[in-house]
């Protein structure tokens, strides 16, 4: 889907073995690309439909939907680690002046 933005995806090469400092860099690169290019979106194709997971189809606003619900999802997920590991989340911080 984020192909089709004019952004090629990065061909990160990772291992569950390599080390910290290629697993941030390839993290890293991966915010840089859906960045770029969900900032090259725009409403016109929102009703397209496109294939998702292997078989379903729905409308490219559809898939933003579901992308968005997936990403607050996985931030839930961490946010609940993060207190059980004593860290206050980054959304809970007090605001600094």
């Amino acid at each position: 889907m984020l192909e089709d933005c004019g952004t090629a995806a990065p061909d990160a090469k990772i291992t569950e073995t390599d080390a910290k400092d290629k697993l941030v860099a390839a993290l890293k690169d991966s915010f840089a690309y859906c960045t770029t290019a969900l900032a090259n979106v725009d409403d016109a194709k929102l009703s397209e439909q496109m294939v998702v997971f292997g078989t379903r189809t729905a409308s490219r606003g559809g898939v933003f939907v579901m992308l968005a619900g997936s990403w607050t999802d996985h931030y839930g997920t961490q946010a609940i680690y993060l207190r059980l590991n004593g860290i206050l989340p980054p959304t809970a911080q007090p605001k600094k002046d």
